[in-house]
């Protein structure tokens, strides 16, 4: 195609030394090459998510970066189609310990209200880190894991309630 054309007849030093300029001149910005990586489908004059573009690859500094199917930036991880459920598997992977002492204080007889206490200062915060970025993107299954996972950690707490939004109540 005409683009993929043009993209490539530019001269490669060309752009890693225009961004270059721009992160260490202007903006006083040393990016770590070996360090950062991009993901699959964020190449450089990527038009559409459909149509799959033959595109050089991201280049910073005289140096590539390495292409990913998934890219964690600032402690979320989004796939290269722009979802979050890997997200999800691994915020619920890092509440399981929480989740397990939980289950042990359970067994050493620790009231309702303390157990409640520990769920609400370790597993919420831990789910929950910077939702507004990722949950309107989040697909039906990765809601449902979320939901089942939050129904398991309250009935830990309050097992006489059988209405999940009565123990979300209680719990608040």
């Amino acid at each position: 195609c005409k683009i993929c054309r043009w993209h490539h007849s530019l001269p490669p030093h060309k752009e890693g030394r225009l961004q270059s300029t721009w992160l260490n001149k202007e903006n006083h910005l040393i990016i770590n090459v070996e360090k950062s990586t991009a993901l699959k489908k964020s190449t450089a004059l990527s038009f559409t998510l459909r149509k799959s573009v033959c595109m050089r690859p991201l280049c910073i500094a005289d140096g590539n970066l390495s292409h990913q199917p998934e890219v964690r930036f600032l402690g979320v991880i989004c796939n290269q189609h722009h979802r979050f459920d890997s997200h999800i598997d691994a915020a619920i992977e890092r509440t399981k310990s929480a989740t397990h002492a939980m289950v042990k204080l359970k067994r050493a007889a620790v009231n309702p209200s303390a157990l409640a206490l520990f769920y609400r200062a370790r597993i919420p915060s831990m789910l929950s880190y910077s939702a507004p970025c990722w949950y309107p993107h989040v697909s039906d299954n990765g809601k449902t894991k979320l939901e089942r996972y939050q129904k398991y950690c309250t009935r830990l707490i309050i097992h006489n309630e059988e209405d999940y939004d009565n123990r979300l109540s209680i719990l608040k």
